[in-house]
């Protein structure tokens, strides 16, 4: 459905309706944020179980409360980031899965590995929820996005087992209250900033975001919000700013108090700010759908509004560059064989845990793409997803169960406390979830995330070929997405409004 048409109603609607706990799957702390602060407005119980709750010890009683205490808990929204990664999050929703009447899966195009969303995460929700409902009868499962190119839909309902007849598509995907507006081709970025110096005079006193898609250089969000702070209301919003300074961004915005967003494509999915009446892209976006989907930010009200692409012929060249980076066979390379797996691997004991930690990786950075990577291949084993060292807990009461994992000399760490006790990993980790889910333990400093794997096998030349061409393949097709977007925007406005509308037609 078009963005701004009020998807979220559907599950909120959908969900109060059921009586029992509706598990929403979505992308953004800020969009997290904006949604339950509303659903708590209406007096409906809601809990966004990431950060923002403070550090694991906060987070996990928060957690107990919402299912222990509250009566008839209602909305429980998680990252898919803390969903891949967070054991007690798991052992919570396996305790009360017959509480669970509805899973939601927010802004689902991130599931497709071809698209430039793609979060590797959203690609273990189907595992995580194996794990969490087994087979039993499972809750119905949602899935949300305004922009879906046909391989994408094919790829999600693959990984959901959604029917052919369980797609519903809106009728009319374009927004006729946005005009999309091409601008000539600018020579150099001097023009091209002064043509935005323009456009923001233009429409002085509304709401604007500005599309950088990067974060640093001239270009970025940091230095253009530098550049026009002395004459306008305006902020930079990417990924790498602090939580809090974020959540500042997005309530002032909203208010009306700040007026200009500099922004990465963090800033956009999902947000509901009706009153935004301008965006601007200053970088081209990567595709169609991307797009479509940040011109959408614009004129949710159904008022008039405007999205201006401004580009450079040298901007060509740094969309492809990006993508090539996101890419980087040379990366992948040195991932594979010095960073990350291969320090840890001892040939002499190939049944040894190997740890990965989502938590230290960023969605753009190469890491979370390998360990999708080789679980796809099956190089490695379906990931364990628990704390890593024992002494993080303490006893409140006598605890023999606790007692026989902790008394062990100079052993805390999970993997060695099994191996030692000669009993399976996951089964040490249910044990004292168990004791601290009753309050019959205690956290005595952070609760530190992992993921516990092991290699299916010594590694080959040929498996990072075999990497190394996964890679190589998505680059192709995200870089032909990004040329064909190139080819519309050279469309006069009628040609690409048919092209549009021919382009959602055929998903």
């Amino acid at each position: 459905m078009p963005t701004g048409v009020g998807k979220s109603i559907i599950f909120q609607v959908a969900g109060i309706a059921l009586e029992k706990t509706t598990l929403v799957i979505s992308p953004l702390l800020a969009l997290m944020n904006q949604q339950t602060m509303r659903l708590a407005n209406q007096k409906l119980s809601v809990l966004a179980f990431n950060s923002a709750l403070g550090d694991s010890q906060k987070q996990s009683a928060a957690l107990k409360d919402f299912f222990k205490n509250q009566p008839n808990p209602r909305f429980l929204y998680v990252s898919p980031e803390k969903l891949m990664s967070d054991g007690f999050l798991d052992f919570v929703l396996r305790k009360n899965r017959d509480e669970i009447g509805l899973v939601v899966v927010d802004e689902a195009h991130c599931v497709s590995q071809w698209g430039h969303d793609f979060r590797p995460a959203y690609k273990f929700i189907p595992q995580c929820l194996d794990t969490i409902f087994g087979a039993e009868p499972r809750p119905p499962i949602l899935c949300l996005t305004a922009t879906l190119a046909p391989r994408d839909l094919e790829e999600v309902c693959r990984d959901f087992g959604i029917p052919k007849q369980g797609v519903l598509r809106s009728e009319e995907i374009l927004r006729s209250n946005i005009e999309l507006i091409i601008e000539p081709v600018f020579e150099n970025h001097k023009a091209k900033v002064a043509r935005l110096r323009e456009i923001l005079e233009k429409h002085w006193g509304e709401k604007i975001i500005v599309y950088t898609h990067i974060k640093r250089y001239s270009y970025g969000t940091r230095k253009m919000a530098e550049l026009f702070a002395t004459d306008f209301s305006c902020q930079p919003f990417d990924a790498d700013l602090p939580e809090d300074e974020k959540r500042n961004t997005l309530s002032a915005f909203e208010r009306g108090d700040l007026k200009i967003v500099f922004a990465t494509s963090a800033f956009g999915m999902g947000i509901d700010i009706q009153d935004i009446r301008v965006v601007v892209h200053y970088l081209m976006p990567e595709s169609i759908e991307q797009y479509i989907q940040e011109t959408g930010r614009a004129g949710r009200d159904d008022k008039p509004s405007f999205a201006y692409l401004l580009h450079t012929p040298a901007n060509v060249k740094v969309r492809e560059d990006l993508i090539r980076q996101d890419f980087s066979v040379e990366a992948l390379s040195e991932l594979f064989y010095g960073q990350l797996f291969m320090k840890n691997y001892r040939q002499d004991n190939p049944s040894r845990y190997l740890i990965y930690d989502w938590s230290d990786a960023k969605e753009e950075e190469m890491l979370p793409k390998l360990f999708f990577q080789m679980q796809q291949f099956g190089l490695a084993t379906p990931p364990v997803r628990c704390f890593q060292f024992v002494d993080c807990f303490e006893a409140r009461v006598e605890n023999a169960v606790f007692k026989q994992y902790a008394s062990l000399p100079d052993i805390f760490a999970l993997d060695d406390v099994a191996r030692h006790v000669g009993e399976p990993l996951a089964a040490v980790a249910e044990k004292i979830y168990e004791e601290f889910y009753h309050d019959r333990l205690k956290l005595k400093r952070q609760m530190k995330n992992v993921l516990f794997f092991r290699l299916t096998r010594i590694f080959e030349a040929n498996d990072f070929e075999l990497l190394a061409a996964a890679m190589n393949e998505r680059a192709t097709v995200r870089l032909n997405n990004f040329r064909q977007f190139c080819d519309f925007i050279e469309l006069d406005a009628p040609e690409r409004e048919g092209q549009l509308r021919h382009f959602w037609s055929s998903t």
